[in-house]
């Protein structure tokens, strides 16, 4: 392999740590409070759903994708959490690509270790 493929390389190790990280353990503990807020809002039809979140600091696309992800994937601790597995992956690569396009492959690849 050459050397122009070891950045790829880095960023997907950055990448599948991230997933480590976040799926350590992810359903083991019963929903918290505010998790079991965000099932309940993601149980009820989508007009509702903006009614409940509209002065609330969690965004009201964050209940509708749970509303859409929960019936698919079902309805456990570690189903509901998924979904902010992705949005954390997705994240921590964003800032590998916001890192790297900004200053260095170096520092991009330190942003996806921070995020992670």
């Amino acid at each position: 392999m050459t050397s122009r493929h070891s950045p790829i390389r880095h960023s997907s190790l950055v990448i599948l740590l991230t997933w480590a990280i976040l799926l350590y353990r992810l359903g083991a503990q019963s929903f918290w409070y505010d998790e079991g807020y965000c099932i309940f809002v993601a149980r009820l039809p989508l007009r509702e759903i903006l009614h409940w979140t509209a002065r609330e600091f969690t965004p009201s696309l964050y209940h509708a994708l749970l509303a859409l992800w929960l019936p698919l994937a079902g309805w456990t601790e570690f189903a509901a959490r998924f979904l902010s597995v992705w949005a954390g992956t997705l994240m921590a690569a964003g800032m590998i690509r916001l890192g790297r396009n900004l200053h260095s492959r170096s520092a991009g690849l330190l942003a996806g270790l921070l995020a992670a």
